[in-house]
């Protein structure tokens, strides 16, 4: 029955209001059921989604934007970024660069083939973000991927290059220890943490790496870094491999096998290896090269020393000289100035002692000397035929023959009738004879001194000396005509260069010695090296050698060093 005084509709409303709130209790207990299963589910490793700002955004994408941006700001701020996923306009990407642009760090996320990938060379430094996490069941399949792009856009030449990895725990050796990062000096991993439960506490676990160790990763605090570890590589093995060439590398070989292990004995480069190896905490083993050459290039292909480079079956090499495939392929770092290639020929000859009397004064003094006698017989004889005309009344002068004859005989020191008919004339001849008494003065003094010491050819100073030779011979140590020199005198543009190596033999240096020896023959080898070879194997105690080493090298290679892979 209704209530005396309030109307019926109203206790109608009143009762559906009552209903309505009851189950709006039921919905909110409901919802709280489902926050208590969702933060359940979260905390076995499932993914809760949010609601932000009207876009659906995973828990973990949030918390990775968060850490590379914390990276970045702290670590990598002003570098040239590239971001590298498998997931085409990814989301993640997309929020990260924009966080990024917050804190004013300016990313590049095209992704290129080539040098435009890593920026311009104004770029201070690089780092390459890799997100190998994907809400798929193909993950491995992913990370690999990635990896695979990173070997092919050439990461492991670039060992400046900073990497970090974002992805889940078990792929941290995927990525961690695999080749395309062997050579990067700074690694860094963030991996996810399981059974995360709020997101005050950073779901990440950070393992580093870097090229010097090939252990497992393990975790390390962020807050803490080495900043001396390339101070101290804790003992870590190098792979070398070398030539034998004095003076900078010798060693003694264990077995006459190709690339047999070796023993460094004493030499430049060793001295300078022992240097850094105990600097630096360094340890190796070295082993002789291939076919026993710095290696040529031929066909696309490297040889010797290089080639084992090329192919990463070693990681440094001792000194050889540049070319611009070489720095294409390998990294160096100077060790040697420029060590010229000088021609090695058999000491000049002694002059015929017949020549002793034209030998005083060179050609061109003799040539000289005869045109100035024939230039003052010749004014001697104008000058007093026209005084004899204009002065004397009329004449003939004198004769052109007595004129020569009186320059010649005073040269000769020999007495002759006095040509002159003037006061002009009389001048002329005394100035003659001043100028006689000083060149027989310097003639007779140079005659002394010529029969005393005999002359001796011209020496075999240079290239062009050795190739304008008629008839001559050359050759170069085989050794050195393995490496460097074959690229510089197969495409040098100079005449003389080509002339040389057209006619080019490449022998041992004992046999090229002997056949400088035997004369008609040069033999040309770096300069340190054959100085040491001369000096000690063909000089006798008194300083003496029957080779000369000429002064006017050739600088075929600017400068010596050692490579790395």
């Amino acid at each position: 029955m209704p209530i005396r005084g309030i109307p019926k509709s109203r206790t109608v409303r009143s009762e559906r209001l009552r209903i309505v709130s009851l189950w709006l209790e039921v919905i909110m207990v409901l919802l709280r059921v489902c926050v208590v299963v969702a933060l359940v589910l979260s905390s076995i490793g499932q993914v809760t989604v949010l609601k932000v700002e009207g876009k659906v955004e995973t828990v973990m994408e949030k918390m990775v934007e968060r850490m590379v941006e914390k990276v970045v700001k702290h670590h990598l701020n002003g570098c040239h970024l590239i971001f590298l996923t498998t997931t085409t306009r990814s989301p993640l990407v997309s929020s990260i660069i924009r966080q990024l642009g917050v804190v004013g760090v300016v990313a590049d996320v095209t992704v290129e083939s080539g040098d435009r990938l890593w920026g311009d060379q104004r770029t201070t430094c690089r780092a390459v973000i890799l997100l190998t996490h994907n809400n798929n069941n193909n993950n491995n399949n992913n990370t690999n991927l990635l990896l695979s792009h990173v070997e092919r856009i050439g990461l492991y030449k670039r060992s400046e290059v900073v990497v970090v990895g974002v992805g889940l725990r078990e792929d941290v050796k995927n990525v961690l220890l695999h080749p395309s990062l062997r050579n990067t000096a700074h690694a860094l991993y963030l991996a996810f943490t399981p059974h995360t439960t709020t997101t005050t506490t950073t779901p990440f676990t950070t393992l580093t790496s870097t090229s010097t160790s090939t252990s497992a990763p393990t975790p390390h605090d962020t807050t803490s870094h080495e900043t001396d570890q390339f101070r101290n590589f804790q003992g870590h093995m190098l792979r070398l491999t070398a030539v034998n060439y004095f003076p900078y590398v010798t060693f003694e070989r264990e077995t006459e096998e190709q690339e047999t292990p070796v023993t460094f004995t004493d030499s430049v480069d060793v001295r300078i290896l022992h240097t850094f190896t105990k600097k630096l905490n360094i340890s190796y083993k070295v082993r002789d090269a291939p076919n026993r050459t710095w290696g040529a290039y031929k066909d696309g292909v490297f040889y010797g020393m290089m080639g084992k480079l090329y192919r990463e079956e070693a990681d440094m090499c001792t000194s050889s000289g540049p070319t611009p495939s070489r720095f294409k392929a390998v990294d160096y770092l100077r060790i040697h100035p420029s060590d010229h290639t000088i021609v090695t020929s058999l000491q000049p000859a002694l002059l015929p002692q017949y020549l002793a009397i034209v030998t005083p004064f060179s050609d061109e003094v003799w040539l000289s000397l005869l045109g100035g006698v024939v230039g003052w017989s010749v004014i001697m004889w104008a000058l007093q035929l026209v005084w004899t005309r204009m002065v004397a009344g009329g004449g003939r002068g004198i004769p052109f023959s007595k004129a020569l004859m009186f320059g010649w005989g005073a040269l000769l020191e020999q007495t002759y009738p006095d040509p002159s008919l003037s006061v002009s004339g009389q001048l002329l001849v005394g100035w003659w004879l001043v100028f006689c008494v000083v060149i027989t003065t310097g003639f007779r003094s140079s005659l002394v001194a010529h029969l005393t010491v005999q002359g001796k050819a011209e020496p075999i100073d240079s290239f062009e000396d050795m190739v304008a030779q008629k008839g001559w011979r050359w050759g170069t140590e085989e050794t050195l005509f393995k490496g460097a020199h074959v690229e510089y005198f197969a495409i040098s543009q100079d005449p003389v260069v080509q002339k040389a190596n057209s006619d080019l033999e490449s022998l041992g240096w004992k046999e090229g010695l002997r056949k400088v020896q035997d004369g008609g023959y040069s033999f040309f080898a770096f300069k340190n090296f054959i100085r040491f070879i001369v000096g000690s194997y063909f000089t006798d105690a008194n300083g003496r050698s029957p080779f000369y080493i000429g002064k006017r090298g050739l600088s075929a290679i600017h400068f010596l060093g050692w490579y790395f892979r």
